[in-house]
């Protein structure tokens, strides 16, 4: 396959199934705040090659959608607020011990509010993934004992630096990808669902969906990509072994296929 690789920033770039965003940082010249079950960072650079763009190329405009607390987090993350962000998490470093007991505190007010769409609820939102078991979220209970031990290298020290150094771009945000508009001509689209066949995929997009939202996200002439662990059509490129930096917990390597739709 040829590549014919841009030098302009993308004009929009959707993100329906968006988590903690690592394709479209790297795009942007920049890099997620902090790891995601599923979030590609890993499978960037290999990404945005297949689809004919670059890391650093730039991106003027983001949509994106996801179930989860990144949808509102985002929007205050990429509105030039990013250092205020960073400002607080650094308010919340101390010692292991202490980290961990700010842990389930912000967990605790986390379960009581959500996370609303301010620099302190964004700046929340980051260190409870960051400090969380696996990186799965508060839901999946800390990752550091209160003893000073640690699991996974999780500390809430580490999202300050990324996070103060996100790039300012334009952001729309939807609770669901059903709900984001048709992007025009011009636009590229990356729907990474959770793998048809893994825990949580058909919770909320099963594949019939995924492939409906592909079709009409490609409608207007936008460029669409499906990431799955298996090719969906004609085209489909193999990326497996084009992952950068190591993988946690087991060694075996997973399949992953990048298919254009449209």
């Amino acid at each position: 396959m040829m590549f014919t690789f841009g030098r302009e920033p993308v004009p929009l770039f959707v993100e329906p199934c968006a988590g903690a965003l690592g394709v479209s940082m790297a795009l942007a010249g920049s890099r997620a705040p902090c790891g995601w079950m599923g979030g590609q960072m890993g499978y960037a650079d290999a990404i945005l090659q297949t689809m004919g763009l670059r890391r650093g190329q730039g991106v003027r405009e983001l949509w994106i959608a996801d179930t989860n607390d990144w949808a509102k987090a985002w929007p205050v993350l990429l509105s030039g607020q990013a250092k205020a962000c960073a400002e607080v998490i650094r308010g919340w470093q101390g010692t292991p011990a202490v980290e961990a007991r700010r842990w389930r505190e912000l967990q605790a007010v986390w379960r009581a509010e959500g996370t609303p769409e301010t620099v302190e609820g964004a700046a929340r939102w980051v260190a409870l993934v960051h400090g969380s078991a696996m990186m799965k979220g508060p839901q999946a209970g800390c990752a550091r004992a209160e003893d000073g031990g640690r699991s996974n290298d999780a500390r809430l020290t580490g999202p300050a630096g990324p996070t103060a150094r996100l790039p300012t771009v334009p952001t729309r945000a939807w609770p669901d990808a059903r709900e984001i508009p048709t992007p025009p001509a011009g636009g590229y689209v990356l729907i990474d669902p959770p793998y048809d066949g893994t825990t949580g995929y058909g919770g909320g997009l099963p594949r019939a969906d995924v492939l409906a939202l592909a079709d009409r996200m490609a409608s207007n002439g936008a460029k669409v990509w499906i990431c799955e662990h298996d090719p969906l059509g004609p085209g489909a490129v193999d990326i497996s072994a084009l992952r950068w930096g190591t993988v946690r917990g087991k060694s075996r390597r997973t399949s992953e296929w990048l298919t254009p739709w449209g």
